[in-house]
């Protein structure tokens, strides 16, 4: 086991927590709202003076799906953690974190994609949670086929059952981030050596496009 830093910043409920051998010793949730990215230097901070003699052995972070802009500051400052501290980096899917703390089942772990739709991860809980494949986005429309009778498990009710109104029968969880399942994932990672170091490119896992991309495609049509 190793000695880990989590930074997950992917949605409105970012949290920033530290590991060793599979044991979860500092966890910090960040508060929901647009104040969100002023607090992960004082919490990263915070995290260190937990860790006995400052040692660190690889950092985890939560690549996404989720919000391009939390993804995006939460990979910069990992990055340029990594550079300094010189350790390396673990990605994990956002997603992995939503799971159920009691339903069994079949459920999905689930994201608000805004005009995309949704994000989404598959999974079932019976003797241990297991998911079914990798994150996946889909519209809102074609949602009521990949998630029948799933237990949904999401950072944000509220704003999903408003996209999904007619959907009543659903159960749902809102919650943050299952830190154990998070460290699990980054843990096996880290054994493998399935790691990325600076200047080497992390890649984010955004799964739709950037409005930037889409004009570039529209130019290369007319050019």
């Amino acid at each position: 086991m190793a000695r880990i830093l989590l930074i997950e910043t992917s949605t409105e409920r970012g949290i920033i927590a530290c590991g060793d051998r599979g044991k979860v010793f500092f966890c910090k949730e960040l508060p929901v709202g647009l104040h969100q990215s002023k607090q992960i230097m004082p919490a990263i901070e915070e995290a260190c003076q937990t860790m006995e003699n400052g040692k660190l052995d690889a950092i985890g972070i939560g690549v996404g799906p989720g919000s391009y802009t939390g993804i995006r500051i939460g990979a910069a400052i990992a990055q340029g953690l990594s550079y300094t501290w010189k350790v390396p980096l673990i990605r994990v899917s956002s997603l992995t974190g939503f799971v159920p703390q009691q339903q069994k089942g079949p459920f999905a772990s689930v994201v608000d994609a805004r005009m995309g739709g949704i994000y989404f991860q598959r999974g079932t809980f019976e003797n241990q949670i297991l998911f079914e494949e990798g994150p996946q986005i889909c519209s809102t429309e074609k949602s009521f086929e990949y998630l029948v009778g799933r237990h949904i498990v999401t950072p944000a009710a509220t704003s999903l059952q408003r996209k999904f109104a007619l959907q009543l029968d659903w159960t749902w969880e809102e919650r943050s981030p299952c830190v154990e399942m998070l460290f699990s994932q980054i843990e096996e990672e880290y054994e493998k050596k399935n790691w990325v170091t600076p200047p080497s490119t992390l890649d984010l896992m955004y799964l739709k496009k950037t409005e930037a991309e889409r004009n570039r495609e529209k130019y290369d049509c007319f050019s």
